[in-house]
């Protein structure tokens, strides 16, 4: 479910500038923070970090598709 709503994760975090694992991003986030406001403060940038990934991705993928059309599959 958590796929259908956020959308190709994978592809995705792959257009993260932080090459390490997203659980590990995260459990970092909460670690580091001194207070539940820098906590907040730090889960809010990690989703703009996540919207501008998106987009990336989806500008990616829009590129690709325009480039190549949608159909790969080998006949």
């Amino acid at each position: 479910m958590f796929e259908l709503v956020i959308g190709e994760m994978d592809m995705i975090l792959g257009h993260l500038a932080d090459e390490r694992d997203f659980d590990d991003i995260v459990m970092d986030l909460w670690v580091q923070a001194a207070t539940p406001d820098e906590a907040a403060r730090s889960f809010a940038r990690l989703g703009d970090e996540l919207v501008q990934a998106r987009e990336a991705y989806r500008h990616a993928r829009d590129y690709d598709e325009a480039l190549f059309g949608e159909d790969f599959s080998a006949q």
